[in-house]
C-alpha cells in the first residue's frame, strides 16, 4: 500500500493544482472519482523511473541486450508518451472514460496485463482506495493550502513533492460517524493542522 499513500498525496496535489476537479469528484458522474484516481496515477510521478540487470543475453525489437547490462524503464515517460496519450502533459481524468489503450503504455504500476506481465496484483485495490479518499476528501473535509514547495524531484524513488502537501485550517463540513480525520503518522499522506 505504499504506492497508494504517495499517489493520494499527488491526488490532493491535483485537486489544488486543478479545482475544477472538486466539483466533478463530489458528483462523481459516469464514475469520475475512477477517472481522476486513473489520470493521477499517469500524470504524476509515483516512480519516476525503474531499473534493472539482465540476467541472460536476449534481442527484443532488434535490440541486444547482454548479461548484466543495466536497463532503465522510464515510467513517468511512459506514462507521458505522445503516441500513446493525446495531449499526454495535459491533467484530462476524462480520458480515462472509455479508455482502451494498451497496458504497455500505462504501467504505473508494472507492465503488460495482470495474467501474463508484471504487474502489481494490487493495482486495483489501489485505485479503490484513492476514489473513496478523493471522494472523501472532496466532500467532507474544507481546508487552506499555505504557501509550500510542491516541486517534485525526478530522482528521488519514490518521489512527492519536497514539501509532501500540507494542508492547514482543516475542518469537517458533515457531523457524522463516518468522518475520519488523516492526521500525521510518520510519512503520512497529508500533513494537517486541525482546528474545531
Amino acid at each position: 500500500m505504499l504506492a497508494t499513500s504517495f499517489l493520494i498525496v499527488f491526488g490532493a496535489l491535483a485537486i489544488h493544482e486543478y479545482p475544477e476537479t472538486k466539483t466533478k469528484l463530489q458528483e462523481d458522474q459516469n464514475n469520475y472519482s475512477h477517472m481522476f484516481a486513473q489520470e493521477v496515477r499517469r500524470y504524476y510521478p509515483f516512480t519516476p523511473a525503474m531499473a534493472a540487470k539482465v540476467k541472460k543475453d536476449f534481442v527484443w525489437h532488434g535490440y541486444h541486450f547482454k548479461e548484466n547490462m543495466m536497463v532503465v524503464l522510464d515510467i513517468f515517460g511512459t506514462n507521458r508518451h505522445p503516441d500513446s496519450w493525446d495531449r499526454a502533459d495535459e491533467f484530462i481524468p476524462e480520458r480515462f472514460e472509455n479508455w482502451k489503450g494498451s497496458p504497455f503504455s500505462f504501467i504505473q504500476q508494472g507492465g503488460g496485463d495482470h495474467y501474463a506481465g508484471h504487474r502489481c496484483a494490487g493495482e486495483w485495490m489501489t485505485v479503490m482506495v484513492m476514489q473513496a479518499f478523493f471522494k472523501y476528501f472532496t466532500e467532507n473535509i474544507s481546508y487552506s493550502v499555505p504557501k509550500q514547495d510542491l516541486a517534485y524531484d525526478m530522482t528521488r524513488m519514490p518521489t512527492l513533492p519536497k514539501s509532501r502537501f500540507i494542508i492547514s485550517n482543516v475542518r469537517k463540513m458533515k457531523e457524522s460517524p463516518a468522518n475520519i480525520l488523516f492526521r500525521e503518522h510518520g510519512q503520512s499522506i497529508v500533513r494537517a493542522s486541525y482546528t474545531h
